[in-house]
This record gives C-alpha cells, structure tokens and sequence, in this order.
C-alpha cells in the first residue's frame, strides 16, 4: 500500500529536479574603477556613475538584484576581481546567464606568450595597476591582460555549458593619442613596457577575448567601447552625470528591449546610440550574430510601470524613467491591473533615471486594495541638446559670437565633459570644437562684425548636431520593415554589375549606384533615403524632387522591391557616409524641411513627429521648450546603414 506514494515521491523529485535544471538564472558581475590612488599615476573618471545605469538595465531584464555583485574603485583590485570571477564561478550552473560589465582605464602591454602580431597584450586597470612601467617593480603583472580574461571567461563558460550564455562589456580604451581631445578618456597611449619597447604595426581588434567553441562550451558575446587604435571618450546622461559611452549606450537598449534580439541587432542599436553620444568611435563586438541575447524567453520586460509613491490626489511617482525611455512630457494612463480600466490620465513632469513625477489631469482617491498600472499612451523625445563648454579668457570681447551660440535653443551650457568646446586660440581667435579635438570652425576677432561670419559658425555647431541627429535616429516595427541595397553600376551600360557589401567595400570617387529598397513587412509602406556626408551635408535622395517626383510615388508593396532609376555617382568627401531609410504608413514629404534649411511655411502641428524632431534640428528659436511625442510607434520605421568613401589611391 505503501508503493504508490513512493513512487509518486521520486516521481515529484525528478520532476523538481529537471525544472530546476530547465530554469535559467542571471548573474551579473559589475567592476566599477574610477577613483584611483592618486600614487597610480591615472587620472580620475566616472566610472561610479555607470553603476546605476548597467545595474537598472538588468533589473528590468529579470536579473535578482541578490545576484548582481558590484566591484567598485579601492575594492576592484586584481586580487579581489580575481577572487570575484572565482566566486561567480561556484555560483552558477549548467544554463545560466552571466553578464559581465568593466568600466575603468585600460593599457597596452608587452605581449608575454608571443601570441599578439604587434607584441601588445590588452589590458583592463585594476585599481592596485600603477600607470609607469618600472624594471622589476611594476612590468604590468598588475594588469589582467586578454589572455587571462579569456581564461576566466573559458572556464565560466564551460561550468554554464552549451545551454548557458556569457556577456563580456568592456568600457575602457587601450590605444590613441592621449594629448588630443578635450573630454574624459577611458585609457592610455603610455605602454606598460620599457622605453626602449618598439611595437610592430597594431592591430583593429580592442581586446582578444577567446572566442572559441566547442560542445559543452556556453556562447560568448563581447563588447567595446571603441577599437584599438581609438579614444573611448565619456559623455553625460540626461541627469547631467558624467557615464561611460558603451555603459551609457549598452544599457539603454537592454532597458527598453520588449522583443528578443539577436547579437547582432543588439550591437546595430548600440552602434547607432554611439553615434549621437560619441560620433568619433566605432564601437566593436564579437559573438555568435544570430544567437538571440539572453535566449528567447529569458526575460519578461512589462508594458507598464508601477506606481512607486504616492504623493496626493494630483501627484504620483512612477517606476520608469529616463533609462526606460520614458521623458518630461510623456503621457500615460493609469489602469486597474484587474479589469484593465483606465482611471485617470496624465503627463509626466520630471524625469530621473529610473523614476519619473506624473502629475494627474484629476485628483484620484487611490485604494489599498486596488493593484494599478501604468502605461504610456504617448512618449515624449528627449530634447535635441548640445553640451557645450565655453572657456574663453575674456568672453565679454567675444559677446556677439556667444549670444549667437547661447541662442540656439538645443544648447546647454556645462563646465566640463561636454560634446563642444570653444576656446581660445593661439592668433586672437575662437575655435569651435568637438571633444575630441576636431575642430569645425573658426572666428578672428576682426570677423565679429561680419553677420554672414557670425551665422557660419552657429551653422557649422547646428550642423554638426544635426547630423549626428540622423545618423542616430531609429525606431523599429516589424510590421513596416524596409531594407535596404546598394547596387554597383556599370555607368556605360547602367546594368547592375554587384551588390555592395558595406562591412568589407568601400566606395571611391567615380563608382556608379543605385538603390534596391525591399518591403518585409506586412503593411505597405511609402519611402524616403535621406543621405549624410561625412561634412554633415544633408542630401534628400528618394523621393528625388529636383527630378519632379514626390513622396506618394515611392510606395512599396508588401514582399516587393523597387529599384531607383536614377544613377548617383560618388564623389567627396572622404569618410563614413550615412543613409537612413525612413518607411512610413503616410508619403513623408521632408523636401520643404531640407531645401529651406528648416523654414518651411508648415506649422509646427501639421507635421508628424519626425519631421517636428528634424524640423528642431535647425535650431529654430520658436520650437524652444516644445515636448515633441510620438503617439504610436508604428508610423515610421527605420534602417540606417553606413559605408566608407575612399580616396582612390588608397
């Protein structure tokens, strides 16, 4: 008699068993250094300030807040993040996740086991890594340099096996000039090697983390804030906090993911988020392409967002902010989570990093037994904004030019870290330029009476923005899904000779192309292509007005294509060009935006959202202050994609 329950007992422990081995846990290890020993030699950065954003993404990801360990400054020496992988390593199991974030210096150093081309090993700084080589004192052994990074990562991989997946973020430059540049860099030019080290060429990839594969190995995904031979610059959030630009950038995307991506989707969004923030750098990452981040259903993001606080009748605390996409302006709705019922509206009125202030359009009496909700009904952009910093010995004797600068609505005027500077040059002059010392124009003091003078360098500061605007911009649908191909041309007999593969051509002046826009989705869509020079020129190339086309002609089918009858020649300048395909469910017609350098007679509320965002774009001094909301996300849908153009002799 007693058989059944037996059996019924092993029969429930083996199916415990199994669902334990099924349910996929999350482990994240974060190392945070920013504040090094003043003896170290590295200057100070804020690597603190990635913390919140890195750890709130993965919260939102389904990541226990118990099983995300943070490594910060005096605590992240090598010793202890060794101890730390040692630990992680005991604590996982067969299928699990691990995501691993560093934020802080990296370094160069001479290759120890002749496995680097250029006789350089990579390396992350633990806090305890002085900065100067010194001949039997510090010869880099305080540095954890790829190899052995890829030795700690391995043998995670094999404990979490085939089923499990690994994610290595590493915010730190190895290479670069360090005296060019003007804002905080993450790294070094100075080599852990003795002074008479010679290396031998360089080499593209930042760090060389293994990626190999085998059966019981788990999947291996790494990201950099730029490539070897690059600055990794910071940048500032909208709490005007000083961030890591992958930090910043990676985070972002994994806080607002509401579908699965695959790697290299992640790595497409992260890259067009580093545009804007950090224009400069390519970002790099190696991975399995295909493989979907964190697995298919390895996290649940909600909809809706809860209400955190109380404040009155008209006033309530939200659990979303910034890093959720949600801004100062966005509307929601707040419904019982029983019945789904709508109660009350409102709009968002300020808006910190992972909460926001909702004020209410009526009082409510809130119930203790009630379960509510919150969902947007409309999100509001970001402001279009400029960080600039002014640094001029006599600013008064510069007064014309900086009213000209301060009255472009999109500035924000910040002491340091920022996107521009203008300084004071060597011959009487001003110079406007990027944080990483590139300058976009220039000003003598004789000049300050020349009006036409004065609108060139505001024009060349809106321009720059403008740009990196476009070459940022996305918002994707699946059901308005466009691609698009480049087709290389033979320009006598205009017959397609190939198609342009722009992660291995490049484009050089004289090459002849076409267009081949492709409808994946499953509504109809009208298109535009709007292309960005590397001089942050702005060219409208489909619908091609200046040929007397309009937007209602380009229409594209579901499961079709359509080809451009037009030919483009190349021509300079030289640089990474841009064209953004914009697919619609209304003809977008941008051709009275562009040709007017945004003084189109169209009222402000006539245009859709993207054209108000472009419109504000050009500065325009009446759209200061205006909240610009997107009410449904499937109006426009984008792709972005990015090619080289060569001088021809290279």
């Amino acid at each position: 008699m007693k058989f059944p329950y037996f059996y019924a007992l092993i029969s429930l422990i083996v199916s415990l068993f199994f669902a334990s081995e099924i349910k996929a846990e999350k482990y994240a290890l974060i190392i945070a250094i920013g504040d090094y020993p003043d003896a170290g030699g590295w200057s100070d950065i804020s690597s603190a300030n990635d913390v919140p954003h890195v750890k709130n993404a993965l919260l939102c990801l389904g990541f226990e807040n118990e099983n995300i360990v943070v490594v910060r400054d005096a605590a992240a020496t090598k010793e202890q993040i060794l101890f730390q992988f040692s630990q992680l390593k005991n604590r996982v199991s067969q299928g699990d996740i691990i995501y691993i974030h560093y934020s802080g210096h990296g370094q160069q150093v001479v290759d120890d086991n002749n496995d680097e081309l250029d006789l350089l090993d990579e390396a992350i700084v633990p806090f305890d890594s002085p900065l100067k080589y010194e001949s039997g004192i510090n010869e880099g052994q305080f540095l954890i340099r790829d190899d052995e990074l890829g030795a700690l990562t391995y043998e995670l991989r094999k404990v979490i096996g085939q089923e499990g997946q690994l994610i290595l973020v590493l915010d730190s430059c190895h290479s670069g000039t360090g005296t060019r540049g003007l804002g905080k860099v993450r790294g070094t030019d100075k080599l852990m090697a003795p002074k008479d080290f010679v290396s031998i060429g360089s080499t593209e990839k930042s760090m060389q983390i293994s990626m190999e594969s085998a059966q019981n190995l788990a999947s291996i995904a790494s990201f950099f804030g730029s490539s070897a031979k690059e600055l990794n610059y910071e940048t500032i959030d909208e709490q005007k906090n000083t961030v890591g630009s992958l930090s910043y950038a990676i985070s972002s995307v994994l806080a607002n993911m509401n579908e699965a991506f695959t790697f290299e989707e992640l790595f497409d969004l992260v890259k067009l988020k580093m545009k804007k923030i950090a224009p400069m750098q390519h970002p790099q990452w190696e991975g399995p392409k295909n493989t979907l981040v964190f697995g298919q259903k390895a996290f649940e993001n909600n909809e809706f967002f809860a209400i955190a606080n109380i404040i009155d009748e008209m006033n309530v605390e939200m659990s979303g902010g910034t890093l959720s996409g949600v801004y100062v302006g966005s509307k929601i709705d707040v419904f019982n989570k029983k019945d789904n019922t709508i109660l009350v509206s409102g709009e968002v009125i300020s808006a910190r990093l992972t909460n926001a202030m909702v004020q209410l359009e009526n009082e409510v009496i809130f119930s203790e037994n009630t379960p509510y909700g919150i969902k947007i009904s409309s999100y509001a952009y970001p402001n279009l904004k400029i960080n600039l910093a002014v640094s001029l010995s006599e600013i008064e004797k510069w007064n014309p030019l900086y009213e000209q600068i301060i009255s472009i609505p999109n500035i924000e005027i910040c002491e340091e870290n920022a996107d521009f500077y203008m300084l004071d040059a060597d011959d009487n002059a001003v110079i406007l330029s990027t944080k990483n010392g590139q300058i976009l124009s220039k000003m003598y003091n004789e000049d300050l009476g020349s009006n036409e003078k004065l609108l060139s360098f505001k024009k060349s500061l809106l321009s720059y923005m403008q740009a990196n605007f476009l070459r940022s911009y996305n918002n994707l649908n699946p059901r308005i899904n466009c691609d698009i191909e480049i087709l290389n041309i033979d320009p006598d007999s205009e017959e397609v000779v190939s198609t342009f593969d722009p992660l291995k051509d490049v484009m050089k002046p004289g090459d002849c192309i076409k267009f081949k826009i492709t409808n994946n989705g499953i509504n109809g869509a009208y298109v535009s292509l709007l292309d960005i020079q590397p001089d942050n020129y702005i060219n409208l190339i489909i619908p091609p007005t200046e040929l007397g086309y309009t937007a209602e002609e380009y229409y594209v089918k579901p499961g079709e294509s359509i080809t451009s009858h037009f030919i483009i020649e190349i021509a300079e300048p030289f640089g990474e060009e841009t064209l953004l395909l914009l697919a619609s469910r209304e003809p977008q017609d941008l051709s009275g935006i562009i040709s007017t350098g945004g003084q189109t007679k169209r009222g402000f509320s006539e245009l859709d959202s993207f054209q108000q965002l472009l419109l504000s774009s050009y500065g325009n001094v009446q759209q200061r202050g205006t909240k610009i909301r997107q009410s449904k996300r499937e109006i426009i849908s984008t792709k972005t994609l990015f090619f080289d153009i060569v001088n021809k002799s290279n």
